[in-house]
């Protein structure tokens, strides 16, 4: 009988994935609970009369987040060479045929896995594999998942940001408003700290349920020469339960690569976007009181073109800080003290970007952000 692994569950990691992290999360948490206000807009926004505008109390591990978003699995379109190993080599010593071609490498077997069920398969032996057997390599191959991007966000990102956004809130609330110098003295923010800025910027837009602008727009062109968001995936052949067409399955996997480029190398798509921001963008930090938050939504960090058509990127950073960068003076960075109506005209943008809406209070005037 052919003595098939246990599969590599990874149970250290999380499954319910959190596209924007619940650590992001926490400084708008309902007293000392880990529930948020939710407005969720894709349900209760119409745009007649009908809108119902009231808030939603849930916890921040049920929101923002897709189960297995982030593994690499059998029969995923991306399939780095440590993910190659990761799921395939234990398993390799079978003889796999499908329609006639033998399955030698873990790229074959990944490329084939989606027509799994016309596999025959042989042990080391020769042995052809009972019913029982295939089925339970098909468990094993459904189960195992290659979770670094998981925990490398945990690690290089998400366990450092509460620190990180505190020390820089703390030192401009400490500043005199108006244009100030980068590492200009020793309350400035450093250039270490403007660069950290610019990537967790980059980070939050990637990781958002609306996806960087940039890349949006040339996957639009794609759709429009190739429309694969109208070629649906037959359930029982969906990797990810979450890509229902053929278009949103390429998107995803084109994400994950983006992802594991930025994480594994400083490169790829998302590194060009961080320094081409670093190098010509000016940096301004909005500061506002408890009294008058910031709200925060599903798409935190957005990009939006301003009344010259030049594109400025925005990002909560915090219920009383956001950020904003636009082509400029990358020396120097400018503090201001937003007044009322700024917060407010800054909250409706957030509230056009995002779907799912976080706000301070469970009587927050969700429909003043409509108006």
């Amino acid at each position: 009988m052919a003595t098939i692994p246990e599969p590599k569950t990874h149970e250290e990691a999380a499954k319910n994935q959190h596209l924007i992290p619940r650590c992001y999360m926490k400084p708008w948490y309902i007293g000392g609970s880990e529930s948020v206000w939710v407005y969720d807009k894709k349900i209760k926004y119409k745009s007649n009369s009908n809108s119902d505008w009231t808030t939603e109390r849930k916890k921040s591990e049920k929101i923002m987040a897709l189960n297995g978003f982030h593994d690499i699995k059998a029969g995923s379109l991306y399939m780095p060479a440590e993910a190659e190993h990761e799921i395939f080599d234990d398993v390799l010593q079978f003889n796999a045929v499908c329609n006639g071609k033998q399955l030698k490498t873990a790229s074959d077997w990944n490329l084939s896995y989606v027509f799994f069920d016309q596999w025959s398969i042989k042990d080391s032996n020769g042995v052809a594999f009972t019913a029982e057997e295939k089925i339970k390599l098909k468990k094993y191959l459904e189960k195992t998942r290659w979770v670094y991007l998981e925990t490398e966000w945990c690690r290089a990102y998400e366990s450092q940001w509460n620190n990180f956004i505190n020390q820089i809130e703390c030192k401009m609330k400490a500043q005199t408003p108006g244009i100030r110098k980068i590492g200009e003295d020793n309350q400035s923010i450093t250039h270490d700290e403007f660069k950290k800025l610019i990537k967790y910027s980059v980070v939050f837009d990637w990781r958002s349920v609306a996806g960087n602008a940039i890349f949006n727009e040339i996957e639009h062109i794609f759709d429009r020469l190739i429309p694969l968001n109208t070629v649906c995936i037959p359930e029982g052949q969906r990797i990810y339960e979450e890509d229902i067409t053929v278009g949103d399955e390429i998107r995803h996997n084109l994400i994950l690569s983006a992802y594991v480029d930025y994480l594994q190398n400083d490169a790829g798509w998302m590194k060009i976007i961080e320094d081409h921001c670093v190098s010509n963008c000016t940096l301004s930090i909005w500061l506002t009181d408890s009294a008058h938050p910031f709200i925060t939504s599903d798409n935190p960090s957005f990009s939006k073109r301003n009344e010259n058509g030049k594109l400025v990127n925005y990002f909560v950073a915090l219920p009383t800080m956001l950020v904003s960068y636009g082509v400029g003076n990358p020396a120097e960075y400018t503090v201001t003290l937003a007044n009322e109506n700024q917060v407010m005209n800054f909250n409706k943008m957030i509230a056009e970007n995002g779907s799912t809406l976080i706000v301070n209070s469970q009587t927050y005037n969700v429909k003043a952000l409509f108006q």
